[in-house]
């Protein structure tokens, strides 16, 4: 969310300042002038670059007068978060508190109104440098975010109330989906790797969440989950002791002793642990484009079926790994666990861009939505919370049912009657 980067507007005293009074002489009015003067150091030169010499110079006063004000620069930085933090508060209750207006076009408010947050973080860096430079400043920022959470699922049980929201689907679900792609939008890693931006990701996934992938209504008949991989006992057995002891934990002995068969027998079969590892995520990465090479999208009859199958695909096969081993390889075997991870970004955003452009022509799918932010959602989604065995990255929130992120995914959670849509002529 990070808040801290968007405050509209300050206390009256800091634009109205009388400037033949020296600053050091008005004590109210020089911390409003620091908070600002510090946010836009932050903003442009960064958190952990910016130093409190460079803060005392720009107001042109003294570094003692400036501790006066604020003990140490990650007190300036608390003060900007919590100014912040109750700007936000004031500009986002009134929607909440609107009970006149649809569920839906108050949430589409909040976008309105949160969305600007997004715009003014000017790069991934930024946010890393916050992250691990003022930790407690930051922990207290999602503490306070957890709290509007509440906001938030009182919205949507009120549209469920209301007929707005559909009521098959669990509101705690929602909170949790939203939390976690939340985090996964500003987090640092999910920008560096592609040229979308934060606030591009963030009313992406409010489209998302609200509409789902398709338009009109979609519910169909979902197909079964696909079949775990057919490993042979030697790689099944070493896979299952690498997802729960790790790599580097499991020993050729281990996995020896495990097959019921003796080591020479092993290294018969594999040179090195290492060749086990590697035909692992090999027979992994042929399995799973051997499936998807096959899904057509050019029929609206098995378009969602097939989308379906396609995401099913991934989130089982992949979640045959836990991160326990793929942690481990990482270190262990850095460049094959590079290797595999470039092949499972690049082969899901292949086949999910074929499907998404397919369905885009079939008129499944608008064309307004942007491709490249739709792929990074779902990936998002895939990775974060609909691998099996993966945990989310928000302590706050518990493991979100699976079937639901599918539906969500699907149709969204606002009534399908809501978000019908003329389909375009062709």
């Amino acid at each position: 969310m990070l808040a801290v980067f968007e405050i509209t507007s300050f206390p009256a005293s800091s634009s109205t300042m009388d400037q033949h009074t020296p600053a050091d002489e008005r004590p109210e009015s020089l911390r409003d002038l620091i908070i600002r003067r510090a946010l836009e150091a932050f903003v442009h030169g960064g958190y952990s670059r910016t130093s409190t010499d460079t803060i005392s110079r720009m107001l042109g006063i003294s570094k003692k007068t400036l501790y006066k004000v604020f003990p140490s620069k990650e007190d300036i930085l608390r003060s900007v978060v919590r100014l912040a933090t109750r700007s936000i508060e004031e500009r986002t209750e009134a929607v909440y508190n609107d009970h006149t207006r649809s569920v839906a076009d108050r949430l589409a408010a909040l976008v309105v109104q949160i969305s600007p947050i997004y715009a003014r973080i000017r790069s991934p860096q930024l946010l890393l440098d916050f992250q691990r430079a003022a930790p407690s400043v930051w922990n207290e920022l999602r503490e306070w975010r957890i709290g509007r959470y509440v906001a938030l699922r009182g919205l949507i049980a009120e549209g469920v109330q209301r007929g707005e929201i559909r009521d098959d689907i669990a509101i705690d679900d929602v909170i949790n989906v939203y939390a976690v792609l939340v985090d996964k939008c500003m987090d640092y890693a999910t920008l560096e790797e592609s040229s979308i931006s934060s606030l591009q990701l963030y009313r992406g996934l409010m489209e998302l969440l609200l509409h789902g992938l398709f338009e009109g209504d979609q519910s169909l008949p979902l197909p079964t989950e696909p079949a775990p991989l057919d490993r042979t006992t030697t790689l099944q057995h070493a896979l299952d002791r690498f997802n729960q002891f790790g790599y580097t934990k499991t020993s050729a002995d281990d996995i020896a002793r495990t097959c019921g068969i003796s080591k020479r027998t092993l290294y018969e079969q594999y040179a090195k642990k290492s060749h086990i590892a590697t035909t692992i995520l090999l027979d992994t990465a042929r399995d799973i484009d051997r499936r998807c090479d096959v899904l057509a999208f050019d029929t609206a009859a098995t378009y969602h079926a097939n989308v379906h199958v396609l995401i099913t695909t991934y989130a089982c096969l992949l979640g045959n790994l836990s991160p326990t081993f793929l942690d481990d390889l990482e270190i262990a075997l850095p460049r094959q666990h590079a290797a595999f991870m470039s092949w499972r970004r690049g082969s899901f955003e292949y086949h999910l861009s074929r499907a998404i452009t397919a369905g885009k022509m079939l008129g499944l799918i608008a064309e307004a939505r942007e491709t490249p932010v739709l792929i990074a959602l779902v990936r998002i989604t895939l990775e974060n919370i609909l691998l099996i065995n993966s945990t989310t990255t928000t302590p706050d929130t518990a493991r979100s049912d699976p079937s639901f992120v599918m539906t969500m995914l699907y149709d969204g959670i606002l009534q399908q009657r809501e978000q019908s849509q003329p389909r375009p002529t062709r």
